[in-house]
């Protein structure tokens, strides 16, 4: 039996290259359990939310970001529109991320360190909590 070392050799690169990118998630987000309050603002709306189940749900939803390797060089989005996510700790700590779409994809970014994708069910989340507030 003929093994086809180029076949094999391929489908180890990409195994690898999977297993490497879920190794990338995204990093320094706050403990649901230090988050006082969240400001969500987006479409000309602020919304403060301390419900510690909804900062529990947004916290684990940034946590399924999935690295795309391209960095963030700006204080906010080049694209538009954008939902910024602030959010403070007791100790007086602030932590700011940015939901957005863009070409059939939802990202999150962390300023100057990253873009991250996410699955659409997180920003119908995030349109939810604001809706019910």
């Amino acid at each position: 039996m003929k093994i086809n070392y180029r076949l094999l050799l391929y489908l180890l690169f990409i195994a690898g290259g999977i297993f490497v990118l879920e190794q990338f998630r995204i990093d320094n987000i706050p403990d649901p359990n230090d988050v006082i309050i969240v400001t969500i603002e987006g479409n000309g709306e602020t919304v403060d939310i301390s419900d510690e189940a909804i900062i529990s749900v947004l916290l684990e939803d940034i946590a399924k970001a999935k690295n795309t390797l391209r960095s963030s060089n700006h204080d906010q989005p080049i694209d538009e529109p954008y939902w910024t996510l602030v959010f403070q700790t007791a100790e007086g700590r602030t932590d700011t991320v940015y939901f957005y779409e863009s070409r059939w994809f939802s990202y999150i970014e962390k300023p100057y360190e990253g873009i991250y994708t996410v699955d659409s069910a997180t920003l119908e989340n995030l349109a939810h909590f604001i809706q019910m507030w």
